[in-house]
């Protein structure tokens, strides 16, 4: 991986979850085989190089995550620079139900974002 500036702040969380349940009681796809989340938030600089470098260590260290975790990530920090689909990775198998459901209740599509379900 490469290194970060020296001045780089950030930091790391591993949260132990226990949310094994039905996948269809959820929007969040991945229930019966969540059973951790990490979490890596770094701080961004007005510094273009640094900003940079901060970027880089992030895409690697996705790129090295993302082979060993598999597709599933939590859709509450989306990234628009995920390295798989994102409605999969976010939903996955719910993608269809989720688009009825937001068809019905959301036609005009007041709610959305980038990476939302459409």
């Amino acid at each position: 991986m490469s290194a970060l500036p020296d001045e780089a702040a950030g930091w790391g969380e591993w949260h132990a979850w226990n949310a094994a349940g039905p996948r269809d009681q959820s929007a969040f796809a991945w229930r019966a085989a969540a059973y951790a989340h990490l979490e890596f938030i770094l701080t961004g600089s007005a510094d273009a190089a640094k900003q940079s470098a901060y970027r880089r260590w992030a895409d690697d260290l996705e790129h090295f995550l993302r082979p060993r975790a598999g597709p599933a990530s939590y859709p509450g920090y989306m990234d628009a620079g995920i390295s798989t689909s994102p409605l999969e990775s976010y939903y996955g198998h719910n993608v269809p139900r989720l688009s009825t459901i937001k068809h019905k209740y959301d036609p005009s599509g007041f709610f959305d974002n980038p990476l939302s379900i459409r």
